[in-house]
């Protein structure tokens, strides 16, 4: 080979170099144009009491599937799909809680009361759009009662994510005024 076609040591590395940034460079031009849709944050707010409860604390876990942020379905199936980039301000348990807490806020009480999310999702098969469906079991711990369960079933009027959030809205609204209603009756009665 003649000399004048060698490329020295930093040529090679220079042109190494280019050929690396064109590859990634290119790499991220696809990622760019991807139709990936952005995530979107629901937010859900308590319902306006007339008359609070008072609490000392609230815990509330949930069933093996309900614990995350995302916004679910329930197919026919019987599989638990998340909606597509939707999700809730936290997980359904810590979202729960904060609902009950800020809803309740009647001063520092007695009761602690115990939640169990079991249904907390869109069931797809039911409604023309689906029924958001908010149940979970609740429990005074100060006294002997057996769990009490409380469900709210609201149809999704439209078939786009605000629409899911708004039925999830009332059925929480429901749930949570079922409960305050209990939780008042419990204590008075103790």
């Amino acid at each position: 080979m003649p000399s004048s076609c060698r490329l020295s040591a930093p040529s090679v590395l220079l042109l190494v170099l280019l050929v690396l940034m064109a590859a990634v460079g290119s790499g991220c031009a696809l990622q760019l144009g991807r139709d990936v849709a952005p995530t979107r944050t629901y937010w859900l707010t308590p319902p306006l009491l007339e008359v609070k409860a008072h609490l000392h604390q609230v815990d509330v876990t949930a069933v093996p599937g309900l614990d995350t942020d995302q916004m679910l379905a329930l197919d026919g199936d019987n599989r638990l799909a998340p909606y597509a980039g939707a999700r809730w301000n936290g997980a359904i348990p810590q979202l729960l809680r904060s609902l009950v807490e800020r809803s309740m806020d009647g001063g520092v009480g007695e009761q602690t009361l115990r939640i169990e999310v079991r249904r907390f999702f869109v069931e797809r098969d039911a409604g023309e759009h689906g029924v958001a469906t908010v149940e979970f079991a609740a429990t005074l711990l100060q006294h002997a009662d057996p769990p009490r369960l409380f469900v709210a079933r609201e149809p999704v009027r439209e078939q786009r994510l605000g629409a899911v959030a708004a039925a999830f809205q009332r059925a929480v609204d429901e749930t949570i005024t079922g409960l305050a209603a209990w939780v008042r009756e419990r204590s008075e009665e103790a």
